[in-house]
């Protein structure tokens, strides 16, 4: 991110003060009650059950509350990037031997490593190597996502999927003009949240039918004007845009921008192999060119030909072979409404205009309504779906990493705190929050999307233990740590099963790109929280991950 973001930064005096008072906090006492004006320190909590580095209780209390200092107030004129926040930090010698005996091997000498350790209870640095530069954070990137998320909108926000409209209902139950869906970016419309996304859809359509309305002599307008487009970030890989952890979102989604299909190979290698495709959607929208051969592994290539808006599969696959996939829908938005129409007659509700989108605001809608103003122009809401909180959402996106929805609801951060429901608003407003309520430093971030997907993203382990470090403290602490994975679980299972009950943390993958990101109780009891981002390895990403995993265990004995 560039200085001319706008986005406020500390000036070097600021900045060196704050450093200062943060390195003090573990040797200057903390106040036992109430806040002490005078040193700029703040109570979080009771007075935890304090250990110094022999495990030496110092205190009685919780051994999970945290202290910190108060945040310097930022000076909007004076960016402030990494150089200026470099601070030696007292390393034990031996844990800096253990750790090199890691990252200093052979085959990792070629590749970059950014470490950052902190003490949850004094924020003293336990361990640091290069935190002040810059990687590709890959999913990492989530943490910032929810963590902004949550600041912004508040744990409680919920997800609002409606139908309007400005139109009377007459005795027999007909609605004498156009029925509007309100997109506002839902990401639980699925079947993680439901029992699919078409069964949200028939719950929608019965909510309708419940409030009377048994025809509709207008169309059924899709408005997703609040949105830019369904289309996809200008930095993703193409070869991702395919697969579900490339869909695209957008105004209104269901099954995470996903279709599923079956494959199924021929008796004989030259047989023809056959392609079954949704069939409540039109025929039209897929094609198929896999052929049967004698090949060791399926290799299935899924693309898509946007004049048609027609997803295309192609590939081989061995004889009598069934493979099941999911596939990005590339048109996510004009399959919901197709769907959600089919619902609506399905349960009863007749609509003679046909099926419309609304993509752009100001618009007419029905009488004297507008695109992107259904909810200010006197319309009824007729029925609604509404998600779980934020909080189950965030957890939903965090230990399976699951990119959908995570870049909803950076658009949704657009939507709600922006101009638009747009990455480029929602990144404006993630990048804000990050450096106001978290005080993560301008230089810090150089952000391209909400997921990690992106390899022009660029993240510090520094930023990544600001913000853990921040949001662990704060009233929503508890809830956004059980989000993370622990071991067995999510990305993490098959991994670190020794430090089960004592680690919650963020992976991250890309091509030569590895990193996690989280918190850990040492072997002594204490808590820390930690940030190693690697790149350019030019290994496989399980050799980088076993070294990360050694890194972590080297932590948990400090």
């Amino acid at each position: 991110m560039s200085p001319k973001s706008g986005i406020p930064g500390r000036t070097r005096a600021w900045a060196l003060l704050h450093v200062w008072m943060a390195a003090a906090c573990a040797t200057v006492g903390v106040p036992q009650s109430g806040s002490d004006a005078a040193s700029g320190t703040r109570r979080a909590g009771p007075v935890p059950a304090r250990a110094d580095e022999t495990g030496t209780a110092t205190t009685t209390g919780p051994r999970d509350t945290v202290y910190v200092i108060d945040t310097v107030p930022a000076d909007p004129d004076s960016p402030v990037f990494a150089e200026e926040m470099l601070v030696p930090a007292t390393i034990d010698p031996l844990l800096d031997q253990r750790v090199r005996l890691v990252t200093d091997a052979p085959r990792f000498r070629q590749m970059q490593w950014g470490i950052l350790a902190r003490d949850m209870h004094t924020g003293r640095v336990i361990y640091e190597r290069d935190a002040h530069r810059k990687f590709v954070p890959a999913s990492n990137m989530k943490v910032l996502t929810a963590a902004a998320a949550l600041t912004e909108l508040g744990g409680d926000f919920r997800f609002v999927t409606a139908l309007w409209s400005d139109a009377e209902i007459d005795s027999g139950g007909t609605l004498a003009g156009a029925l509007v869906l309100d997109g506002r970016g839902d990401p639980t419309l699925s079947g993680r949240f439901h029992e699919s996304g078409r069964a949200a859809l028939a719950t929608l359509a019965r909510r309708l039918r419940a409030a009377g309305v048994r025809r509709v002599t207008g169309p059924l307008v899709i408005d997703a004007s609040r949105w830019d487009s369904t289309g996809v970030r200008g930095t993703w890989m193409v070869e991702d845009l395919g697969w579900p952890w490339g869909a695209s979102g957008g105004a209104f989604v269901i099954d995470e921008g996903e279709i599923d299909v079956v494959v199924l190979g021929g008796n004989a290698p030259g047989d023809p192999a056959r392609v079954i495709w949704p069939s409540d959607l039109d025929a039209g929208r897929f094609s198929a060119d896999v052929v049967t051969t004698a090949v060791d592994t399926v290799d299935l290539r899924p693309g898509f030909r946007p004049e048609r808006k027609q997803i295309v599969l192609g590939g081989r696959i061995r004889p009598a072979v069934q493979r099941r996939e999911s596939l990005a829908a590339r048109d996510p938005v004009g399959i919901a409404g197709e769907l959600l129409l089919a619902a609506l007659r399905a349960e009863g509700v007749r609509v003679d205009g046909g099926l419309e989108f609304r993509w752009e605001p100001g618009e007419p809608i029905g009488r004297a309504c507008t695109s992107g103003a259904i909810d200010a122009c006197g319309a009824r809401r007729l029925a609604s779906l509404e998600s779980p909180q934020l909080t189950a959402v965030v957890r939903a996106f965090l230990a399976p990493s699951q990119n959908f929805i995570a870049e909803q609801v950076v658009r949704v951060l657009g939507m709600e705190r922006g101009s638009r429901g747009s990455w480029e608003e929602g990144i404006r407003v993630m990048e804000l929050a990050l450096t106001r309520e978290f005080a993560v430093l301008t230089g810090d971030l150089d952000l391209r999307d909400g997921s990690g997907l992106s390899a022009y993203g660029l993240v510090t382990p520094r930023a990544l233990v600001d913000v853990l470090f921040k949001i662990r403290i704060g009233g929503m602490g508890e809830g956004f740590r059980d989000g993370l994975a622990t071991p067995g679980e999510g990305t993490l299972s098959g991994r670190l099963g020794d430090l089960s009950g004592r680690l919650w943390a963020k992976t991250g993958s890309l091509t030569h790109v590895n990193s996690l990101a989280g918190y850990l109780v040492r072997d002594n009891g204490r808590e820390l929280v930690f940030s190693i981002l690697t790149g350019n390895s030019g290994l496989e990403s399980r050799e980088v991950r076993r070294a990360i995993d050694q890194l972590v265990r080297e932590l948990a004995r400090w």
